[in-house]
């Protein structure tokens, strides 16, 4: 047994004690977990109350994706602002304890343990949606796109998150995608929608990558158009534009597993859909396939 381990047994209040003798099969797989990562032992040790959840809810059942934001929601239900941060860092990992505890113990297969992990990393980025849109929208009021209707932003996920193959370790790749320019209406001051997309991509990438004290995923914006001297949210218009004239070989291979991760998803849909005709083209191109 671990050093780790060891000092868990020794600290944990006397409910984890017990469970530790009923079931020394669920004991063993705690001792794995501890062995295999500092990050999560630590977590234990630092909330050992989370051995009696991980005890029953590693026999949870697959959770379809819209079900991972609803429990997220509800986790952080009527916190104050201060608090929000610190509550996606505990439900982040809370479930990396039951992700892990499953693979480790040969209960998941792979495709399942990197689903999980990208579904965790888009509930998380979906409720730092809400908390920084509702914020600004306090203060600018909503985005108006055309003819005064609103307008949304999409949170797109690249690389292996956009795959749905995140691992435990892995930056999640992002690019942000606005509806339309306009300006907002509603609040105390109004602002371009382009400057209230940027500053809702930037409390995300903020909140989300623990800038804010968040969760602390790592957050990779090179794959943008534009990579890290593109506008850090750009126009439904614009990345369409970019994707249909501009993108090279390896920026349309790229959307291949790209999907929307949070926020608007029709909004993303009609990239994909808009850039389909370079991404799978009717023939090949000659020159791109020589070079």
């Amino acid at each position: 047994m671990s050093a780790l381990a060891e000092r868990f047994w020794a600290e944990a209040p006397e409910p984890v004690r017990a469970l530790r003798a009923r079931e020394p099969g669920f004991a063993a797989a705690l001792a794995l977990l501890a062995e295999h990562s500092q990050f999560l032992a630590e977590a234990l040790l630092e909330s050992p109350e989370l051995a009696l959840w991980l005890a029953q809810a590693r026999r949870a059942p697959l959770r379809a994706r819209d079900e991972w934001a609803v429990d997220l929601a509800a986790f952080t239900a009527d916190l104050p602002p201060d608090a929000r941060a610190d509550a996606l860092g505990r439900f982040r990992r809370r479930e990396l304890l039951r992700i892990a505890a499953r693979d480790l113990a040969g209960e998941a297969p792979l495709a399942e343990t990197t689903q999980e992990l990208a579904h965790l990393a888009d509930a998380v980025l979906q409720q730092c949606y809400v908390w920084v849109w509702s914020d600004l929208a306090q203060r600018y009021g909503i985005p108006q796109g055309e003819a005064g209707a609103g307008a949304g932003l999409a949170v797109m996920a690249l690389g292996k998150l956009g795959g749905e193959e995140l691992n435990y370790s892995s930056d999640i790749d992002l690019m942000f995608l606005y509806a339309a320019e306009g300006e907002t209406a509603g609040g105390g001051r109004s602002i371009a929608n382009r400057e209230f997309f940027i500053r809702l991509a930037q409390g995300i990438c903020a909140l989300a990558g623990g800038e804010a004290g968040g969760p602390a995923y790592r957050v990779d914006l090179r794959l943008r158009p534009g990579g890290r001297e593109g506008d850090l949210a750009l126009s439904l218009p614009a990345a369409i534009r970019y994707y249909l004239r501009e993108a090279r070989e390896w920026e349309l291979q790229m959307l291949i597993r790209a999907r929307v991760s949070a926020g608007a998803a029709a909004l993303g849909e009609r990239l994909l859909e808009a850039a389909t005709v370079r991404v799978y083209p009717a023939a090949p191109d000659a020159a791109a396939l020589a070079q």
